[in-house]
């Protein structure tokens, strides 16, 4: 799966396949599964955001965000350099918004289960929903299309 994001004024194309996993494990040194969970705090976090609708932001994992975006950025471009190299080339990286964007390709990654998907894209959902202030009805539709 590949989409094209546009960050600051570059426009940034991240890709993810069955090699996702292992080439975050090469790059990062850890699993991509627990650092995706850690994203948004852990997974107790995450179920808090789905019953409550809305992600604490004191508990979001930067450091995850920019680990997730480098790797995904470089299996669609292999040239990329180091991950601080890639960073610094940025005026602004708003990690919040690129998570909400990131998340979703990672979860079609890395399962088939309609149970998680739907847990962690409801977060996404949600919390992009308030995010920009409108209905979380308002982001499924634009995503089925």
């Amino acid at each position: 799966m590949e989409k094209t994001i546009t960050i600051g004024a570059t426009a940034v194309r991240f890709k993810t396949n069955g090699l996702a996993l292992l080439t975050y494990k090469r790059e990062i040194g850890r699993d991509l599964i627990p650092d995706l969970f850690s994203i948004y705090g852990g997974k107790d976090e995450v179920e808090k955001a789905n019953s409550a609708g809305k992600i604490n932001v004191e508990k979001l994992n930067v450091e995850a965000i920019y680990n997730v975006a480098y790797v995904f950025a470089k299996l669609a471009d292999s040239n990329i350099g180091s991950r601080d190299e890639w960073l610094s080339g940025f005026d602004v990286f708003p990690a919040m918004d690129i998570a909400l964007e990131i998340v979703p390709l990672a979860i079609e990654c890395i399962t088939s289960n309609a149970k998680i998907k739907n847990q962690l894209a409801t977060v996404g959902l949600r919390s992009k929903a308030t995010h920009f202030g409108r209905k979380e009805s308002f982001w499924k539709r634009r995503r089925q299309v």
